[in-house]
């Protein structure tokens, strides 16, 4: 069974930061922001794709821990930043600004390689904890609404 190849390439192209107060949160929020080259090339092809990816990462300033408020990916076409993709932040905990930008690159290599990304986290040796279903005790039946259909009469 022949494996397709496929190449993914990435380089940081520079970062900057700055802090600034909002009005709308009403205290200083930390803008961190990323600017990335990739590549790609798939089996066959003559010559690799280039596109450059951007990833700001919004977060409370004044915080003694990592405090995440928003992060945007964005790529580059057509002469203008788009916005590629969103990471929710409520799924799960980012413990730094790196891990969050980590999860956004994961996440742009698998839209542009078209494969899961189980298997670009694999690939980078992140294995990802599988969550136990949480199991909501039982009132013994009182709290409990059951949806029957009516008795044609």
């Amino acid at each position: 069974m022949s494996r397709e190849k496929t190449i993914f390439s990435r380089a940081l192209l520079y970062e900057q930061e700055d802090v600034q107060y909002s009005p709308d949160w009403e205290l200083d929020l930390r803008a961190n922001c990323t600017v990335w080259a990739c590549s790609w090339m798939i089996e066959g092809m003559q010559h690799p794709i280039t596109t450059r990816v951007k990833i700001n990462v919004i977060s409370k300033a004044k915080s003694n821990t990592f405090e995440p408020v928003s992060c945007l990916i964005e790529q580059y076409r057509e002469g203008y930043w788009n916005i590629f993709d969103e990471v929710f932040l409520t799924q799960t905990t980012y413990k730094d600004s790196d891990s969050l930008k980590n999860e956004s690159l994961y996440r742009m290599e698998s839209f542009l390689m078209g494969i899961p990304l189980t298997s670009v986290k694999e690939k980078y040796g992140i294995l990802e904890e599988k969550k136990e279903e949480e199991v909501e005790e039982v009132d013994d039946g009182k709290n409990i609404i059951s949806f029957s259909p009516r008795n044609k009469s």
